[in-house]
């Protein structure tokens, strides 16, 4: 544990994640490439690079699903396969902290 004044830090933090769209859209592309992704999955992950070849620079979530982006989780269709973009969830998988569906979710959607 790292002293800090009175409170101590646990060992587990990291300090910032560096978050670059371009280093993004190699490890999306990297996806595609080597077959890691199921086939269903591929067209939301081809229009994430899209997304950010035209501009999108993560700082708002964005959830894809069909290749289209969907406006909120309970605009998913939960059954079928959906992905989601987002500078933050990105860093905190990094960090390995991310949990990419909230809690209780599942019970909000019928």
């Amino acid at each position: 544990m790292t002293e800090y004044g009175h409170l101590e830090l646990p060992p587990a933090y990291r300090g910032p994640v560096n978050y670059y769209p371009k280093e993004r859209i190699e490890a999306l592309q990297k996806m595609l490439d080597e077959k890691t992704v199921v086939e269903a999955q591929r067209v939301n992950i081809d229009f994430a690079i899209n997304a950010y070849k035209h501009g999108y620079d993560g700082n708002r979530q964005m959830i894809i699903q069909d290749g289209k982006q969907v406006a909120t989780y309970y605009d998913l269709h939960t059954k079928f396969p959906w992905w989601m973009e987002y500078k933050a969830s990105q860093l905190l998988s990094q960090a390995g902290s991310y949990s990419p569906v909230p809690d209780g979710f599942t019970q909000l959607v019928p």
